[in-house]
């Protein structure tokens, strides 16, 4: 539900700053939101780690993935679209 609203208030707010949504260029915050929140699951249900231990791990995953994506330009790569 975090991912679906987050993307979606992006969208909005590119759509609204007549800029190309950032969820449709090459940026991980989608993607780094989905991995820590499969590891919070993960953490809280396999692992049976208390509900904070578990949303922590899961907030310090998302927040390593942005920083390295950022800190180091990594971006997802851009599949079926060809440059005109």
């Amino acid at each position: 539900m975090g991912v679906i609203t987050g993307v979606g208030g992006g969208i909005i707010r590119d759509v609204l700053a007549q800029d190309i949504p950032m969820v449709f260029k090459t940026d991980i915050y989608a993607t780094a939101c989905v991995i820590g929140g499969t590891i919070h699951v993960i953490t809280y249900n396999a692992l049976k780690l208390p509900l904070e231990y578990s949303t922590f791990i899961g907030i310090l995953v998302i927040l390593v993935i942005r920083l390295l994506a950022i800190y180091r330009n990594l971006t997802l790569p851009i599949v079926g679209l060809k440059n005109h």
